[in-house]
């Protein structure tokens, strides 16, 4: 299996924190680049239910 990139989504936490090892071990054995993606939380676009002044 040939691995260029190793995309890495993490929110910082020290939960995601402990993958860091394995991210690394993994970008060593397959010499790949790794590009991590920082995940701040869910992002409200929409209320569920609008205000009625826009019904």
């Amino acid at each position: 299996m040939e691995v260029q990139t190793i995309l890495w989504p993490t929110d910082l936490s020290m939960n995601s924190l402990k993958a860091t090892k394995h991210v690394i071990s993994l970008a060593e054995k397959y010499q790949a680049e790794v590009i991590m993606l920082y995940i701040d939380g869910p992002i409200r676009i929409c209320h569920s239910n609008p205000p009625l002044s826009s019904i």
